[in-house]
């Protein structure tokens, strides 16, 4: 089973790349941000689940690799999935690729953890059971 889904799709603006006509780190956040967002909803962990409305989680790990440069034009997707769900948190893995080659530019693997607080539902065992279940 595949469990790596597509959590992002776009493309490189003009104003997102340095002097020397590199995709900038800063925007390969952004993207890996949006990516991450979309995963929590998938795994129904989001802000905009249902019930869930006030669960919020922070990244107190990020460890990412650079592969391939992006340029001003090009297309990316970026694929996401469970590397790691424990009961403090989930590990996700994210691969970045250049639409149109297919190649990996980056990857990046991100401990989120649940931001404790009155209104914040923890992460559950039976939510841990079924994220192990699709490990990538």
């Amino acid at each position: 089973m595949n469990a790596w889904i597509e959590t992002y799709r776009g493309a490189v603006q003009r104003w997102e790349i340095d002097t020397v006509d590199h995709f900038t780190v800063a925007f390969y956040f952004d993207r890996f941000a949006h990516a991450s967002l979309n995963e929590l909803d998938a795994l129904g962990l989001g802000a905009g689940v249902p019930g869930r409305a006030r669960r919020r989680w922070a990244t107190v790990d990020c460890y990412v690799r650079y592969l391939h440069e992006l340029r001003a034009g090009d297309v990316l997707h970026i694929l996401s999935g469970v590397i790691e769900a424990g009961a403090d948190g989930l590990l996700l893995g994210h691969k970045l690729f250049e639409s149109a080659s297919g190649e990996v530019c980056a990857t990046a693997e991100q401990r989120l953890r649940p931001v404790p607080g009155p209104a914040t539902a923890p992460h559950t065992a039976r939510e841990r059971r079924a994220h192990e279940a699709r490990p990538v």
